[in-house]
């Protein structure tokens, strides 16, 4: 396994870990941001250990390609885990970008649901 893909894996860990803690205290941007990125990374470790891409390129252009290979790749939940992933990815640009994020917008069965996919994504293949 490779030391970067290692290192994916360790992140989303850690992203989850922060998401938590920024929704516990409140900080409701920040933890769109971090279930995200969380879920993002467990993304790219998966479809590095598949050989789609490769941990090593920039995340640049990930964004949008990540959820096809997602749908087109991920076995019977792939659609699932897209539909997911895309839904995760439009709370973080809201956060980032629009109008801030209050504690209603973290529906916990979208939460639950993303940690599944990252759980899902991170298991060796």
């Amino acid at each position: 396994m490779s030391l970067l893909r290692d290192t994916f894996k360790e992140r989303s860990a850690e992203n989850w870990d922060a998401a938590v803690a920024c929704q516990g205290s409140q900080r409701f941007n920040a933890a769109a941001n971090r279930y995200y990125y969380a879920v993002y990374q467990a993304v790219v470790y998966w479809a590095d250990q598949k050989k789609l891409v490769r941990c090593e390129r920039s995340h640049a252009g990930f964004h949008q390609t990540l959820p096809e290979l997602l749908a087109e790749h991920g076995g019977d939940s792939g659609k699932d885990f897209r539909d997911i992933f895309a839904d995760v990815y439009a709370l973080r640009i809201q956060a980032d970008y629009k109008h801030p994020v209050a504690e209603k917008h973290l529906k916990r069965d979208l939460i639950q649901k993303a940690d599944v996919v990252r759980k899902s994504l991170l298991k060796p293949i």
